[in-house]
């Protein structure tokens, strides 16, 4: 290997990079008439060399030293653990010779730069520093990873791939994958940390991930890299991103600024910085919900929080049917103590997306022994709200027009992004539920 790393240290020396390719091909073994001409893969000399800059990951077929805990594992390990000086990246590239010829067209691999802008000098500082990925496309609907970060929850700190985060907490994986032009694709998605896949899925594109790593060992540093495959000619390999704790190295870490408000990013900026979160809009009292009446009733009073005043004659359009009484046993009564507060003006609310109507059994109906079933109203519903109700008395009673039978309560309704995970941190409840904390 001494003639090779001669090459590699005296081009390094100048200001080059250097990376090796071809390293699976078999396409050094030939005869040419007696001639035996043999050059066999050399995937190893990954290990056996040092100093150059970095090796083709994505080819015309897939590459073993990709795989985890394969050659290229091993030496981004041995930079980990401080045998190395510098860590090897990987980069896509045609063997190319002819178009169409084998199957070769111009451009089916790819090397994706994250640049903010475009010119010679930012894709070769990417291309020294990492921050690139590797893709094989079959046609022009090609995969695009358009975020692979890795970020410290605590203190709002990410990082981006050739890059190093010092950590306080456990890593949090996020990643965005689609292809270019949509349509439907599959594809198995590998996250790889320190050589070995500690997390598989099959998933559908677009896909989105948050994933927080909490079964990582934080006494010493490690590296994540992404490998995403739809087949063996629709795939991607991302370049790692490392990281230390802060624990090990007795530091401690700020917390990332806030960003500041700017012009609209391009998507490679949007791929490297952090996403701005817009503060909550602040509450206020919403407007009066806008009712109809869908009974031939012509002046029935719209609903209104219940107030101590005489209950009104309620108007006879049509005999109501009584609710049946079906034969149960009366139930123990429940007397609840509340505080009686002065009656307020209702609040005007506008129903708006975000909001929600609730109906509930009204304290009248409850002596009566009426039961009416809780359900909620969607913002958006605009038809007709009916109250089911179960008499559970001794006798059948006859709802009137007008009777308070039922409550309505607007509420809003929050609806959270869910963050899927593999555990849960222990509680003392656990598991525990339905009355596990009841009598002993």
């Amino acid at each position: 290997m001494e003639p090779y790393q001669n090459l590699i240290d005296f081009a390094t020396s100048k200001g080059a990079l250097v990376f090796w390719n071809h390293m699976e091909t078999d396409s050094g073994i030939s005869q040419k008439g007696a001639t035996v001409l043999e050059t066999l893969p050399y995937p190893d000399d990954l290990l056996k060399t040092r100093n150059y800059t970095g090796f083709q990951a994505v080819g015309d077929k897939p590459i073993r030293q990709t795989e985890p805990g394969q050659q290229w594992d091993q030496v981004l390990m041995q930079y980990l653990n401080g045998n190395r000086e510098h860590p090897v990246w990987g980069f896509g590239g045609n063997d190319y010779f002819c178009e169409d010829q084998k199957g070769d067209r111009l451009g089916s691999v790819r090397t994706i730069f994250l640049v903010r802008e475009r010119n010679n000098d930012t894709v070769l500082d990417a291309m020294k520093n990492g921050r690139m990925y590797a893709v094989r496309q079959a046609d022009a609907n090609r995969l695009s990873l358009d975020e692979f970060v890795v970020g410290d929850q605590k203190v709002g700190n990410q990082v981006t791939m050739g890059q190093e985060l010092v950590a306080t907490d456990f890593p949090a994986i996020k990643l965005k994958l689609r292809s270019v032009q949509g349509g439907n694709k599959t594809a198995q998605i590998q996250i790889i940390r320190n050589g070995s896949l500690v997390k598989v899925e099959t998933v559908s594109l677009p896909y989105e991930l948050t994933w927080r790593d909490v079964g990582v060992d934080r006494k010493g540093p490690v590296y994540y890299r992404i490998k995403a495959q739809v087949s063996s000619e629709d795939h991607l390999v991302s370049n790692p991103i490392f990281v230390k704790f802060a624990d090990n190295l007795g530091m401690d870490v700020a917390a990332a600024p806030a960003p500041e408000p700017g012009p609209a990013p391009s998507p490679a900026e949007n791929f490297m910085k952090k996403p701005v979160v817009p503060a909550a809009p602040p509450v206020s009292q919403p407007e009066a919900p806008r009712v109809a009446s869908l009974s031939e009733v012509p002046s029935l009073t719209p609903p209104t929080l219940s107030m101590p005043t005489p209950i009104p004659q309620p108007q006879e359009i049509r005999t109501p049917a009584p609710v049946p009484q079906p034969g149960m046993i009366e139930p123990p009564q429940v007397e609840i103590a509340m505080k009686e507060s002065a009656p307020e003006k209702p609040p005007m609310a506008e129903s708006s997306p975000g909001k929600s109507l609730m109906v509930m059994t009204n304290g009248v109906a409850l002596k009566k022994g009426l039961l009416a079933g809780a359900c909620v109203v969607d913002s958006d519903y605009q038809g007709e709200i009916f109250v089911s109700c179960w008499n559970r008395g001794n006798t059948s009673f006859t709802i009137q027009p007008g009777d308070r039978i039922a409550q309505m309560i607007i509420v809003p309704i929050e609806q959270p992004n869910f963050e899927f995970v593999d555990s849960f941190d222990e509680t003392i409840r656990s598991v525990g539920g339905f009355g596990h904390t009841g009598v002993s």
